[in-house]
């Protein structure tokens, strides 16, 4: 009965959340190209190749966004 329970209200909690207005921004295609490309020299074992792109994501994620701390920016 417990699962049953917790099934219920984690669609009950999903369906809420769904419904809350929120603001959605899509991030810029400077961005994206960079965040991206970082990734594929990262997944290719390129490690320093990628760490340009990435810092270059990491500044426009910034400016479009704003600086968050990375504990507000996760959910616990």
């Amino acid at each position: 009965m417990r699962n049953g329970c917790q099934e219920i209200l984690g669609l009950a909690a999903f369906v809420l959340m769904s419904l809350t207005p929120y603001q959605v921004s899509a991030q810029s295609d400077e961005l994206t190209r960079n965040y991206q490309r970082g990734s594929s020299f990262f997944e290719a074992g390129m490690y320093k190749a990628s760490a340009p792109y990435f810092v270059k994501a990491l500044e426009l994620s910034e400016a479009e966004y704003g600086h968050q701390p990375f504990s507000i920016s996760i959910a616990p």
